[in-house]
């Protein structure tokens, strides 16, 4: 077999597998558990939001929803589709937690924030105002602790008016393709 045809068997597996999670449906079936994750921190983002003035379906929305499906589902499933149980609780916890920092949600953890990161500590990863000389903070999705240890931690206030994005942000590109390619575009 060559290794043309090793690729192509690998997503036709694929493609038979994931056919298989959508029509059979079951407790370890990690494309329902994602899409329950996402149904229910949505719902909570929009039952209790913690930033007033921010929209329920975003500028972006239907762009986040398609890199939450791509980087989380298609690419995850892949390598997640032959191991065990555990791997895969271990995962889908790291995607509630992840899905909880990005969600418009007020959720402080008390002493519990120097070990998981919140959404009051992850929006100042996307903030537009850093700290002096740093070009970014909080780096730990699931796991704050590391922020804390190697000294990226930064928490001035909670965060829920903070302006979010970069400089050039307005003139960055919108759509999902074009901003794959941005990064090699000479300028």
């Amino acid at each position: 077999m060559n290794y043309r045809e090793l690729f192509q068997q690998g997503f036709t597996n694929y493609a038979r597998y994931f056919a298989g999670e959508v029509i059979h449906p079951h407790w370890g079936n990690y494309f329902y558990w994602l899409m329950a994750i996402s149904a229910v921190v949505y719902a909570l983002e929009l039952l209790f939001p913690w930033r007033k003035n921010q929209p329920g379906i975003r500028e972006d929305f239907w762009l986040d929803t398609f890199y939450m499906f791509f980087n989380f589902f298609l690419f995850g499933l892949a390598g997640y589709s032959a191991m065990s149980n555990v791997v895969l609780l271990m995962h889908l916890f790291t995607i509630v937690i992840g899905h909880l920092n990005h969600a418009n949600l007020y959720l402080p953890l008390g002493p519990l924030k120097y070990l998981l990161n919140n959404p009051q500590m992850h929006i100042w990863h996307h903030s537009k105002e850093m700290p002096k000389g740093c070009y970014g903070v909080n780096y730990g999705l699931t796991i704050s602790i590391w922020d804390y240890l190697f000294r990226t931690a930064w928490i001035p206030h909670d965060g829920r008016d903070i302006k979010l994005g970069f400089d050039g942000v307005d003139q960055y590109p919108h759509g999902f393709f074009s901003q794959m390619m941005q990064p090699f575009i000479k300028r």
